[in-house]
Formats: structure tokens, sequence, C-alpha cells
């Protein structure tokens, strides 16, 4: 019982920081872009199944599915950065 409640606090924690990073990248990129990032919280769900098929699915070591999942992901994030908000840029388009 002791182990369980431990785990389950742990877990909280970690998810609760996860949750703090997202929110503080939305943050800081609409601080910066003054653009609402869209795509910010479909990379993070998209990161975490990539994780999941590399690490649990294919049993790649972890840290290679790390490396694998952080390249992907950040490759897209280029790519969305690229061709979508530099044209909202570009013609100095604000949402709000």
């Amino acid at each position: 019982m002791g182990n369980l409640v431990l785990q389950m606090f742990i877990t909280g924690i970690i998810m609760g920081l996860i949750y703090t990073l997202v929110a503080l990248g939305i943050t800081l990129i609409f601080g910066v872009m003054r653009i609402v990032n869209i795509i910010h919280a479909e990379l993070t769900m998209l990161s975490a199944f990539f994780m999941y098929y590399l690490f649990e699915l294919w049993h790649i070591p972890f840290i290679v599915a790390l490396i694998l999942c952080a390249a992907a992901i950040s490759l897209i994030g280029i790519f969305f950065q690229r061709f979508n908000y530099f044209f909202l840029n570009f013609i100095n388009f604000f949402f709000l």
C-alpha cells in the first residue's frame, strides 16, 4: 500500500511537471511571436505516441528512442514554423 501511494505521488509530480513545461512553452511562444501556437499541444502528444511506439512496440532502447523522437518532432516543428507561421509573421497577422 505504501509503495503504491509513493508511486502515485511521484507519477503525479512528473505529470504536473510535464503540464508545466507545455504551458511554459505555449506562454513563451505567444509572448515572443504574438501568435497562438495551436500545434504545440499536438506535437507534445505526437511525441508521446512516437516514443511509445519506438520503445514499447518496436523495442528500441530508451535513449535511442528518445533521441529519435526528439529529432523527428523537431523536424516536424521546424516544418510548421517555416511553412505556416512564417506567413503569419510576414503579413503581420495576429491571433488573439
